[in-house]
């Protein structure tokens, strides 16, 4: 690979004026590659000058000193915790989606299965933090015989039926009482469990309780 002796001090674009709106879009696409893929280039670019001249990082913040040092070490460290070999998703996923499953210490099929499960739930990074996160906490609860999140979240889901439940049930005995009533409501007082009415002042924000006495 040859190295051009002087670089342009900034980088533009200036097309010819016949360029045509096909080679536009392949600039374009090509562009788009280039900065896909851009903290994937310095941190392998950080890794060779590192395994081949003992002098990465160093050389690294002296060429690139308008990138902050912390920028380039988690660039290096990614790309060297997925070595090209194992970019097998970069049509689907992005840099900050390998960036998020490096941060956790995870063995290889794990890593491989999540990002499985990423591209087939087309999981955001964000999505895909608070995943590895629920991994780590189920991994952990599995070795202690505890619940995992699964099994919390169905949990949850369960005790927000029975809350469903109550609130339907509220809402019928709160109709029913006045769809009974003769005349003036405005002092109509409905009676209702006292099971039902704790669910609902716990659970339902700003009910519409006016006029209830509870008992």
């Amino acid at each position: 690979m040859t190295t051009p002796a002087r670089l342009p001090d900034v980088v533009d674009f200036q097309p010819d004026e016949q360029m045509s709106r096909d080679e536009w879009i392949q600039f374009g696409t090509v562009l788009s590659t280039v900065h896909k893929g851009m903290q994937w280039a310095v941190g392998d670019w950080i890794n060779f000058g590192r395994k081949q001249f003992h002098d990465g990082l160093d050389s690294g913040v002296k060429v690139m000193a308008h990138m902050e040092t912390s920028t380039l070490v988690q660039y290096s460290d990614v790309a060297r915790r997925f070595p090209p070999e194992r970019r097998l998703h970069l049509d689907e996923l992005d840099w900050t989606h390998y960036r998020v499953v490096a941060n956790h210490a995870f063995f290889e099929e794990e890593e491989d299965q999540i990002f499985r499960d990423a591209v087939e739930n087309r999981w955001s990074s964000r999505v895909l933090e608070q995943k590895c996160r629920e991994h780590v906490f189920d991994r952990a609860a599995i070795a202690q015989g505890k619940k995992t999140s699964e099994e919390l979240r169905e949990e949850k889901l369960d005790i927000q039926r029975k809350i469903d439940d109550q609130c339907r049930r509220y809402h019928t005995l709160v109709g029913r009482a006045l769809d009974e009533s003769t005349g003036d409501t405005s002092e109509k007082v409905v009676t209702i469990p006292l099971d039902v009415a704790m669910a609902v002042l716990k659970y339902a924000p700003n009910p519409a309780l006016d006029p209830v006495a509870v008992q």
